[in-house]
């Protein structure tokens, strides 16, 4: 928790914010973050996973994926003043488990357009 000088900082921060820059401009800046934030869990997935290696440590790509987090959510709670239905997202999540239930990946085969080959999930 801030202090209440840090809270009022953090206010005049934002209201500056609003008030020089285009609500346009706000939204491009959170589909840049969001961007971010896909390429940086993107790059966890290398990081976990032996078959694509990367350089990049895992406390180093974490802490890259905490960071554009950190900047997505800075922009969608505190500039545009969206909050996540909880709700929603409850329901999104019992239905990712009903799906993961009913279908598993190691038994599908997808055919690859444009190829002759199909290639089993491995």
């Amino acid at each position: 928790m801030c202090s209440a000088a840090e809270s009022e900082r953090m206010k005049e921060t934002v209201d500056k914010i609003i008030d020089k820059v285009p609500i346009n401009e706000i939204y491009m800046e959170l589909a840049e973050e969001a961007a971010e934030l896909s390429q940086a869990a993107l790059k966890m997935c290398r990081v976990t996973s032996p078959t694509n290696p990367t350089p990049k440590t895992y406390e180093d790509a974490l802490n890259d994926l905490i960071e554009e987090y950190t900047d997505v959510v800075n922009i969608a709670e505190k500039l545009l003043k969206l909050k996540a239905n909880e709700t929603l997202g409850n329901r999104k999540l019992e239905r990712w488990v009903s799906r993961i239930d009913g279908t598993s990946l190691l038994d599908k085969t997808f055919v690859i357009p444009d190829d002759s080959h199909s290639k089993q999930v491995p």
